[in-house]
């Protein structure tokens, strides 16, 4: 019986080999012409690009700083035995107090903005370069 299972194994597995297509077979696609998308657009997609990866970067630095100052507020003014549940992340015991809405909405309005900031502080970055290199050399 194992046999048989063993063998019936190895026709599935190479028999999608049979069906594979060659690669030469293949068209590859064609290259874009430099010309193709306009200086805007290359910008406005390296922008997005910036701004949706540094989101999740943003996103975890915004809380974890609300969590540090929460808890250091809360450790001054009501004790230690109270700032127990607002710790911050790695320290956090299961059960911990919640963010309330408008504190969420704040801390992903935040993230937000740092990502923006990022991505616009890159387009400047890159313009000012532009222009440096458009210059003529003295």
């Amino acid at each position: 019986m194992k046999k048989r299972a063993l063998l019936l194994l190895c026709l599935l597995l190479t028999a999608a080999a049979g069906f594979a297509e060659d690669a030469e077979k293949q068209e590859l696609p064609e290259e874009y012409a430099p010309e193709e998308f306009s200086p805007f657009l290359k910008d406005l997609r390296r922008g997005e690009i910036i701004f949706f990866g540094s989101l999740p970067i943003s996103l975890f630095l915004c809380f974890e700083a609300y969590d540090i100052s929460r808890y250091f507020y809360v450790l001054k003014n009501e004790g230690a035995d109270v700032a127990q549940d607002y710790a911050p992340w790695p320290f956090r015991r299961y059960g911990g107090k919640p963010y309330s809405d408008t504190e969420t909405r704040w801390l992903l309005v935040s993230a937000l903005s740092v990502s923006l900031t990022f991505a616009l502080v890159d387009f400047m970055i890159g313009k000012i370069r532009e222009q440096r290199d458009a210059r003529p050399a003295d």
